[in-house]
């Protein structure tokens, strides 16, 4: 019943609507001009549609649907999403096979994703420092045991030490990219500091609210 309701209250509603009410107005003075110019109904109609269409593509409050995000746009990131990409990177970290020291590496990017996340609120959602943060633990790390996982099997002693190998140092590489995310957020947050204490001083610094010796209450009577 309520989804049947539903074209009816939106023809309700169009009718109702600022855009077609100025289009009515517009299109009724128009038919009586035309009428009044020419006493020709076809023209007075005529001029009637016109003006119809006028008022309501040039009113100022006709509603435009909004453009739909696209297929491919990013659903923005948050907190939780971060939480969600670190829990998938401790999955694929307790895969059967994994070696010590390739969880080791992979816990320490872990680790600082973690650092990161207390100053999240200062990174804007859809920023690439975000979306660094969230794919390399809950893409890229995952990706890299899997990939470790896939090398390594059936290929002998020397083959699973080169994919060994190459796994720690692609950890690495992540590593590294969610510190410089770290240390970018740092001196934001250090330069933020500095801008304060710098607005402070200039507010309340005692230097600049002098305004002489002070003086007795008997010398001021005086």
């Amino acid at each position: 019943m309520a989804t049947s309701d539903r074209p009816a209250r939106a023809r309700l509603d169009a009718l109702g609507s600022t855009a077609h009410l100025a289009g009515s107005g517009a299109g009724l003075l128009a038919l009586l001009g035309g009428f009044a110019a020419t006493q020709h109904p076809l023209v007075a109609v005529g001029t009637c549609a016109v003006g119809y269409l006028s008022g309501y593509l040039l009113c100022p409050g006709r509603s435009r649907p909004s453009a739909a995000p696209g297929p491919g746009a990013p659903a923005p990131a948050g907190t939780a999403a971060v939480h969600a990409a670190v829990e998938a990177g401790e999955r694929a970290l307790r895969s059967p096979g994994v070696p010590a020291d390739v969880v080791r590496a992979g816990r320490h990017v872990l680790d600082t994703v973690a650092e990161v996340l207390p100053r999240w609120q200062r990174l804007d959602a859809l920023s690439p420092d975000a979306r660094t943060v969230e794919t390399v633990a809950g893409e890229h790390l995952p990706g890299v045991v899997t990939a470790y996982l896939s090398a390594a099997g059936g290929s002998g002693a020397s083959g699973a030490e080169r994919a060994r190998t190459e796994a720690l140092e692609q950890l690495a590489l992540l590593q590294r990219a969610v510190h410089d995310v770290r240390e970018r957020l740092q001196r934001r947050a250090e330069q933020d500091l500095a801008v304060h204490g710098a607005f402070l001083r200039d507010k309340f610094d005692r230097g600049a609210l002098d305004l002489g010796p002070a003086q007795e209450p008997s010398e001021r009577l005086g």
